[in-house]
């Protein structure tokens, strides 16, 4: 037998006159008794529906069990809830990026989602990228070191890393990307790989076009007057005694009478034609550089006397043969 008696006065009035009128639900204190037992804590949880009063009596440890049962409920509803949006925020994002993204398996390297920039940066459709291994897109040649890349990261050794890398686009056609790689984990192991990657094709062609220029001579295409001068610098510091170095000087003579005479753009494919012919002449280790105008210049590490002399002679000959420009003769002295 259990008797429960209202802790307050004037509790009575409020629970008549609110409890089943406001259709609230209410906790009120009370005190119970049990026989052979210990007072106890006890509360009375009363919910009404229009139709279905209800009162339910929760005593002691039970009330906090199950108010912490609803709250935990509330609290992972509100987790999925938020989760749910925050997937399909991300989701947006992934799909509308105009940065290239791919989500994969981190062990099996396959892809398992890819945002349209990236299959326009490969050249593949989406359908055809899921499955793709990610060294599927690696040149031939790059594809050891692209898997010693991921290595780390799938045995959880590293979490991510970045670094400029050739794509193997499906036409064939070879592009530069920024790439991120980023480990996601799924109880502390790697579970995912996400890439993020830049088109970096036309950057990356206009830095080699830019140290390519600080070397060379841009007509021509042979070293420039840095270079020659460099190498010539290192060879004397280098060169021991007894050792010979030979350094030849080519200049064309009358060179400017020809300019003028059949105009700049013929004088420039003519100067073409003689670096090419000197080109032909000189060893793997020699450098040959444009100096200025109509002047060259042969670094010839290691030659003898004699060697070096038969070399003149035989530039002298390839520069002495006539050459063919826009339907003219010209003969270079």
């Amino acid at each position: 037998e259990i008797v429960f008696q209202i802790r307050h006065p004037n509790s009575f009035t409020w629970v008549s006159s609110g409890f089943f009128i406001d259709w609230h639900c209410h906790n009120v204190d009370v005190a119970c008794w049990a026989k052979g037992a210990w007072p106890v804590s006890a509360a009375i949880l009363a919910t009404a529906a229009p139709l279905y009063p209800l009162a339910i009596l929760v005593v002691g440890g039970f009330l906090t069990a199950e108010l912490k049962r609803l709250a935990d409920e509330g609290e992972l509803r509100s987790l999925n809830a938020r989760l749910h949006e925050n997937e399909r925020r991300f989701g947006e994002v992934f799909d509308l990026s105009s940065v290239a993204m791919a989500w994969g398996d981190i062990a099996s390297r396959r892809l398992l989602r890819v945002n349209a920039r990236y299959a326009a940066f490969t050249g593949y459709s989406e359908e055809e990228l899921l499955g793709m291994r990610v060294t599927d897109l690696a040149l031939p040649e790059d594809r050891a070191q692209d898997e010693s890349i991921v290595a780390p990261l799938a045995a959880g050794t590293a979490n991510s890393f970045t670094e400029e890398r050739r794509y193997l686009r499906k036409d064939g056609s070879v592009a530069w990307g920024l790439r991120s790689l980023t480990v996601a984990r799924d109880g502390g192991v790697p579970r995912y790989i996400f890439a993020m990657v830049q088109d970096i094709t036309e950057q990356k062609r206009d830095r080699e076009k830019i140290a390519y220029l600080a070397e060379h001579d841009p007509l021509t295409g042979l070293a420039n007057r840095r270079v020659i001068y460099e190498r010539l610098d290192a060879a004397l510091a280098e060169l021991v005694p007894g050792a010979e170095l030979a350094v030849l000087y080519l200049d064309l003579d009358e060179f400017k009478d020809i300019n003028d005479t059949i105009g700049h753009l013929a004088g420039d494919a003519l100067l073409v034609q003689v670096a090419g012919r000197l080109k032909a002449c000189t060893r793997d280790a020699d450098v040959l550089a444009r100096l200025s105008g109509d002047g060259f210049a042969v670094l010839c590490p290691g030659p003898g006397a004699d060697e070096a002399r038969e070399l003149v002679r035989r530039l002298l000959a390839l520069v002495g043969t006539p050459f063919e420009v826009e339907d003219q003769t010209i003969t270079l002295r």
